[in-house]
């Protein structure tokens, strides 16, 4: 850590700064962990403005906004204090690069990426003005790229839709010329929101071009004042433009405020040219699989596709649905785990929510492999849209009946839904008095539902949405069981009641070390922990409902590949499987690909290592994993299905499905592997050989992210219920 006056800052509030991240004018940005290992992105203020007092109102200002701002495509505050010495703000950590970072190093963006983008970049100020607050410094490194999309970042020149005055030095321009819309640069009284939509236009433009429209491509950047100019003289250059982007453009820099398109027309404009640029091909319907042999390789005996020498899978599923629930992951999120990094002061977030292209038809052609019947296409049984504005998880919760538990965190909503007919049975919504979102996540498991919101933690009775008790916020992470609230806090862990939310035990954890994730398990909870010196020696303990250890100690370090565990995903018969893979340079970072899974026998404990199937499938960007009945079941993000066994990595079969990208995650249910795909397209595979079996769809496709991040399908006795990543949740029967 290095800079003026930056020395001796090594820790801010509760936090230790690991590294520097990156930095403004105003405030460095660095790499932050709590002590029970919460990584977080901390933002702290230069000591030259420390004692400024016009600086510090816009960061208390700057605090203020980002606290009440929330939504897809921005990064919620973790922790503030803009009274400290110094002052200084945290909130997620994601790695990423700034849109300026990345076309500098890579050149500008193809057309469909860059279509993606502004629709995320939409969807986020639609989110900021809902708020009641202006942005004013959208621009290329205040923008960031994230695997799943894009985040906005950075309220330091936010303020008030309906402010009277701004908090400015008289004669200071604040903002960035290349980026300013007219109304900026000729005083403050018509900025609003107009004004972000005009610098979403010049983004998008830098994005596919490397400069603004208002700049000379030769002296990008290097005459403010003359790009100033041109913002309030001339038309924009336009000319480098992609035609498939253009019009969007070109509405967005009109210079008179009232004559550009609104938010909700810019989230149109973007879905049509993402459309037109064949921003992302549209995922036909599912091909019935080609089943081929595995190649012949010395180490991988030849298995006949027909034939899986597979252990025969159960009749019904033994295991709930799992996926990665830790303390550093809160609330309903189906899947992957988020974080953020910075360039200038980034802090990120997840999800995309690009509404995309194709139509309300189908194309697809379901063919079957000559010689067999064509695959079924089953008829929902009723299909539901809760409205709660995007992205939707769904879990089964309370008894084997149901209810369907659901959360929708654009909309800060939590609901459950009758199995049998889809209504909902009641809902409370995290929207404050004044209209704000204050939503910071949500949880349903067995009798009780859990909102927190505006620092308070609020339990409900799942069988009819009755408020059982209040508490404050956890400051850190918390975990929902079936039987237990696991709460970070201190040094430890704390277990609660989840219907009273009073203290039933504890869990210390060793100096030296931090709590790095916090797993529901059938047997009990699994706690995750990890050197605090260079983040490595990761070890595990079982515990119960009390925090009372099963195991006689930490069990041993998983086995030495050369590999860094990255991903729980799930337990099948008393085996909990983590993903693992080459360790990247920053052992803080997520693995990038998935070479082996590491298994980990919960009655001894003990550690075994298998070699996934393939040559570095990219199982932890756009694939997935799932056990069940001791076989594994592997998706690569390119269309391969993989089955093998789970204790030796022997293939039984592989299928070829003509898809890629993000699925949900995978379920098994009976005698086939379910998942949907981004149009909202359950599918059926055969886990005996990965033959297509049927398909379902709504009646009504809406299309939504295809960045995943929604729920794998869910099961409920001989019913299947299947989120779409447009939030619509449909019922399907089991066929027999």
């Amino acid at each position: 850590m290095s800079g003026p006056g930056e020395s001796e800052v090594r820790r801010v509030g509760g936090y230790v700064l690991e590294r520097r991240l990156g930095a403004g004018a105003m405030g460095v940005v660095y790499l932050g962990r709590s002590a029970t290992g919460r990584q977080v992105a901390v933002k702290v203020v230069r000591p030259e403005y420390a004692e400024d007092p016009l600086f510090l109102a816009r960061f208390r200002r700057e605090v203020a906004a980002a606290r009440k701002v929330s939504g897809a495509f921005t990064v919620p505050v973790v922790d503030a204090d803009p009274e400290g010495s110094p002052p200084w703000l945290a909130t997620q950590y994601v790695p990423g690069q700034t849109l300026a970072e990345r076309v500098r190093d890579g050149g500008p963006l193809p057309v469909p990426e860059a279509a993606r983008v502004a629709g995320q970049l939409a969807e986020a100020l639609r989110d900021i003005h809902r708020q009641g607050i202006v942005h004013r410094d959208l621009k290329p490194a205040n923008v960031l790229l994230a695997r799943d999309g894009a985040r906005v970042i950075d309220f330091g020149i936010s303020w008030s839709a309906t402010a009277t005055r701004a908090l400015t030095h008289t004669g200071v321009m604040v903002g960035t010329p290349a980026y300013m819309a007219p109304e900026q640069l000729e005083g403050p009284r018509r900025v609003g929101p107009a004004t972000d939509v005009f610098a979403l236009g010049s983004v998008v433009a830098f994005a596919v071009t490397g400069h603004s429209p208002f700049e000379d491509p030769e002296s990008a950047g290097l005459e403010p004042f003359a790009t100033a100019y041109a913002i309030v003289h001339r038309e924009p250059l336009l000319d480098a433009v992609p035609g498939g982007l253009r019009e969007l453009v070109a509405r967005c820099l009109v210079k008179d405020p009232d004559g550009r398109p609104s938010v909700p027309e810019v989230l149109e404009l973007a879905a049509d040219a993402d459309s037109r640029a064949g921003a992302r091909p549209r995922q036909p319907g599912p091909q019935d699989p080609s089943v081929s042999p595995v190649p012949q390789d010395p180490s991988v005996p030849s298995v006949p596709s027909v034939s899986p020498v597979l252990p025969a899978p159960p009749a019904t599923p033994k295991h709930r649905p799992t996926r990665r629930r830790a303390l550093l992951a809160v609330g309903l999120a189906a899947g992957a785990t988020t974080a953020v990094a910075a360039g200038a002061w980034a802090l990120l977030g997840t999800r995309d929510g690009d509404d995309g292209g194709g139509d309300a038809t189908d194309d697809r052609s379901d063919v079957a492999p000559s010689g067999s019947s064509a695959p079924r296409t089953l008829t929902p049984v009723w299909e539901r849209d809760p409205d709660v504005g995007g992205e939707l998880s769904c879990n089964a919760a309370g008894p084997a009946a149901g209810p369907l538990f659901c959360a929708g965190m654009d909309d800060g909503m939590i609901l459950t839904l009758d199995p049998a007919s889809g209504d909902v049975l009641w809902d409370h919504s995290a929207v404050g008095a004044d209209g704000s979102l204050q939503w910071s996540g949500a949880e349903g498991h067995g009798d009780v539902a859990l909102l927190a919101a505006g620092g308070v933690i609020r339990a409900f009775a799942m069988a009819d949405g009755a408020e059982l008790a209040q508490a404050p916020e956890p400051e850190y992470g918390w975990l929902l069981t079936p039987s237990v609230l696991v709460v970070e806090r201190g040094a430890g862990l704390v277990f609660q009641d989840p219907a009273t939310l009073g203290d039933v035990g504890s869990l210390s954890v060793p100096a030296g070390y931090l709590v790095r994730g916090v797993y529901d398990l059938t047997a009990g909870v699994l706690v995750e922990r990890i050197r605090s010196e260079g983040h490595s020696a990761v070890s595990y303990l079982l515990v119960d409902a009390r925090g009372e250890p099963r195991w006689p100690a930490w069990s041993a370090e998983p086995p030495d590949g050369g590999e860094q565990l990255d991903l729980y995903v799930g337990e099948d018969d008393g085996v909990a499987h983590f993903l693992a893979g080459p360790a990247p340079e920053d052992p803080s970072a997520p693995v990038e690909f998935a070479t082996a899974v590491h298994r980990l026998a919960l009655d001894q404990p003990t550690w075994t290592r298998v070699a996934l199937p393939g040559s570095g499938p990219h199982y932890t960007e756009h694939g997935q994993v799932t056990f069940s009945g001791g076989v594994g079941y592997a998706y690569d993000g390119a269309g391969t299905f993989t089955a093998f066994d789970a204790a030796d990595g022997t293939v039984g079969w592989r299928a070829e499905l003509d898809m890629s990208g993000y699925l949900s995650g995978l379920t098994v249910a009976g005698e086939v592997l379910l998942f949907t795909d981004p149009d909202g397209r359950l599918t059926a595979l055969d886990l005996g050989n990965g033959s297509l079996r049927w398909t379902a769809e709504p009646s009504v496709r809406v299309p939504g992210s295809p960045w995943g991040g929604w729920s794998a399908p869910v099961v409920l006795d001989d019913r299947v219920f299947a989120v779409t990543s447009s939030g619509l949740v449909y019922a399907v029967d089991l066929p027999d």
